[in-house]
C-alpha cells in the first residue's frame, strides 16, 4: 500500500466483506493450555495488535486493541469474554483435558459463540471451536490456539449455514516478570474468504499482551 488512506480504505473494505459472509478478520490469542486452576480465580488481557492484510500489491498493516477476561469455575473449568477489533467479540467456555497448574505440558478444550448485526435485516451468529496448548518452564510458556468457527447467516428471519467456515491459527510466548503480571507476544494467521471486490486472502495479526492475573497464586 502507497499510503495511509489506501490501508483504510482496504481494511473497511474487508470488515464489510468480512462481516456480509459471516467471517471474521483474525484470531484471538493471548492464552496458554492452563485453566486458572481455582474457583473465583480471575484473569485480564489487554492488548495491542498489527493487523497485516496481503493482497497481490503487498501487505497493508493497521493498529488495534482488544481485551479478553476469564474466570475460573473450578479446578479446570473458565469462562470468559473476548471484545475485539480484528476478532468478532465472543464468549466462552473451556475445561482443561491435559496437565495441571504445575505441569510442563497444558491442553484445553472451549466452546464460544456470539452475534452481530451488519444491517438492519441481516444479522450473523457463530459458533467457535478453540484449543489451547502449552508447554511451560518456569515463568516461560509458548502456546498454540487453533480455532474452528461455524457461522450462520439471517436474511430477513431466513437463516442457512455459511459456506465460509474456516480455521484460524494463533501461537505465541508467555513470561511473567512478576507473580501476578505477564507480558505476551502473540502472531496469528487467517485465510479470509474469497471475494470478487478485492484481491485481499489473507489477514496476518501481531500483537503485544499485558495480562493481570487475580485470586490465585502462582
Amino acid at each position: 500500500m502507497k499510503n495511509l488512506a489506501d490501508s483504510v480504505l482496504i481494511f473497511g473494505v474487508l470488515l464489510s466483506l468480512c462481516l456480509s459472509v459471516s467471517g471474521c478478520i483474525g484470531p484471538y490469542g493471548f492464552q496458554t493450555g492452563r485453566a486458572l486452576g481455582k474457583k473465583g480465580a480471575g484473569e485480564m488481557v489487554l492488548d495491542l495488535d498489527f493487523l497485516a492484510l496481503a493482497n497481490d500489491d503487498g501487505f497493508a498493516a493497521l493498529p488495534l486493541g482488544g481485551f479478553s477476561g476469564r474466570m475460573g469455575l473450578s479446578e479446570k473449568a473458565d469462562i470468559g469474554l473476548v471484545v475485539s477489533l480484528e476478532s468478532l467479540s465472543y464468549i466462552y467456555g473451556r475445561y482443561q483435558v491435559l496437565g495441571n497448574q504445575h505441569s510442563a505440558a497444558a491442553l484445553s478444550l472451549g466452546l464460544g459463540g456470539g452475534a452481530v448485526s451488519t444491517t438492519s435485516i441481516d444479522s450473523h451468529v457463530y459458533l467457535l471451536f478453540p484449543a489451547w496448548f502449552s508447554l511451560h518452564k518456569g515463568d516461560f510458556a509458548w502456546y498454540l490456539n487453533p480455532q474452528w468457527s461455524l457461522f450462520w447467516t439471517s436474511k430477513q428471519n431466513d437463516f442457512a449455514i455459511s459456506p465460509a467456515s474456516r480455521l484460524y491459527v494463533s501461537s505465541g510466548i508467555e513470561y511473567f516478570v512478576a507473580p501476578n503480571i505477564a507480558l505476551l507476544l502473540n502472531a496469528g494467521y487467517a485465510k479470509l474468504p474469497e471475494s470478487t471486490i478485492t484481491s485481499l486472502d489473507s489477514a496476518f495479526t501481531f500483537g503485544l499482551g499485558f495480562k493481570l492475573v487475580l485470586g490465585k497464586n502462582q
